[in-house]
Parts: C-alpha cells; structure tokens; sequence
C-alpha cells in the first residue's frame, strides 16, 4: 500500500497506525446490561451471540453457538447448554476502536475526488497521519 493521494491506504489501516502511535491496541471491550441490549445497540446490526463474552462461575467464556431446542433458544458452550433466557448477566464483545477514540488524530485532508480515479468513491474523506494519505472508501 503506497499512501499517497492516488493511492490512499485504507480507513482500518489508518486506525492501526493510529493505535500504534498511542502505544495501545486497536480494539476496545464494550459491556452492556444484558444479552438483548447488546443484540440491538450496533445501528440495527445485532451482535452475534458467539461474539458476545459471558461471565459463568467467575469466568469468561464465549458460546460456540445457539441452537432452538425444544422450542427455546439456547446457549451452546463448550461443556454445557443454557437458554438463552436464563442468562440474566451484563455481556461483553471486542470491537474495533473509532477514529475518535484515539488520542492522536489525522488531518482532514479533503476529498479523495481530488485525486485520480473517481467513481463510487468520489466523495470520501482524506486523511493525511504521517505524511501517509488513507481514505473511508474501502
């Protein structure tokens, strides 16, 4: 990947450049109150129930999948099975951290129409970190 105008890096490589010059890692933990306020916080996109973390006799663990048993929808662990409904506990996932939870920020460096090419892409945002060009658009 050059960086450069023509040729932008793209937004998620940016953030890890990000992470790398705040000297931290590029992923956050986020918990929520309970399994249905994280299935429905991410814009309409639920959180997968193998993403979630739960805490299960002073341990994390994640599910390996869900399953309609009976007519009720249940947790498959590893070395057991729990409806879905009995799980009453706050739950955890890993995300991928935002622009704005940086410290360090790039510069607004206009449109990538400014450069060649064009297209669908035509309006997205330019960012300059280092003398490095990354866009949005991919």
């Amino acid at each position: 990947m050059e960086c450069t105008k023509d040729q932008p890096g793209s937004y998620s490589a940016m953030l890890k450049e990000l992470a790398k010059l705040d000297n931290t890692v590029p992923t956050k933990r986020v918990t929520y109150p309970s399994i249905e306020v994280a299935r429905k916080h991410v814009k309409g996109v639920w959180v997968k129930f193998t993403d979630m973390i739960f805490s299960i006799n002073h341990q994390e663990i994640y599910c390996t999948g869900v399953e309609m048993k009976q007519g009720v929808k249940t947790l498959i662990f590893t070395n057991f099975e729990m409806p879905v409904s009995e799980y009453t506990k706050p739950v955890s996932t890993i995300v991928s951290k935002s622009m704005k939870d940086y410290i360090t920020q790039p510069k607004k460096a206009g449109s990538y129409k400014n450069c060649e090419g064009g297209g669908w892409y035509s309006m997205a945002n330019l960012y300059e970190l280092n003398g490095k060009f990354y866009t949005d658009a991919y």
